[in-house]
């Protein structure tokens, strides 16, 4: 019994690792995707872009950023409740 409280310690372990590698990687794409909105808003707002071209790239980064939100918060919650 106690081989088996090892591996089951071990793989608990290694579960939440993982998902902490996997919430540092959420937290730096919506970092990102977050840049990316300022600087096509920036563009649009300095008319290097048109409201069409805008519009594409900031609905892209939101839904990404929302996906990636969605995410967190269910990895987070697999993290506070083992």
């Amino acid at each position: 019994m106690p081989n088996v409280k090892k591996k089951l310690a071990a793989t608990f372990e290694q579960f939440n690792k993982d998902m902490a590698e996997k919430r540092k990687e959420l937290i730096t794409s919506v970092k990102e995707l977050e840049r990316k909105i300022d600087s096509v808003e920036m563009k649009y707002v300095e008319g290097d872009i048109d409201r069409a071209l805008y519009q594409k790239y900031r609905e892209k980064y939101e839904a990404e950023r929302k996906s990636n939100l969605e995410e967190l918060a269910v990895c987070e919650n697999e993290l506070s409740n083992p």
